[in-house]
């Protein structure tokens, strides 16, 4: 599961949680923390720039964690 965290690392988070179901399957949870946040404007506002920054991103992340996974022989190409 270590080498599965180191591969999943995100810019802003670590992967917490992370799974592997008798299938196959792999799951994990990355957690945020918005350290200005003081008000409820502020956490709205650190959401949707979050939110579009993910959205932005969000293929090539994945792109990236499939190539690593098929580099270290985790699935097939």
């Amino acid at each position: 599961m270590r080498e599965f965290q180191k591969l999943l690392e995100h810019d802003e988070s670590a992967p917490e949680e992370v799974e592997v179901s008798p299938t196959g399957i792999l799951s994990f949870r990355l957690d945020f923390q918005c350290d200005e946040c003081n008000n409820p404007d502020d956490v709205e506002s650190y959401y949707y720039d979050f939110k579009s920054e993910i959205d932005a991103g969000y293929q090539s992340y994945l792109e990236k964690i499939r190539v690593i996974l098929v580099q270290e022989g985790y699935i097939g190409k």
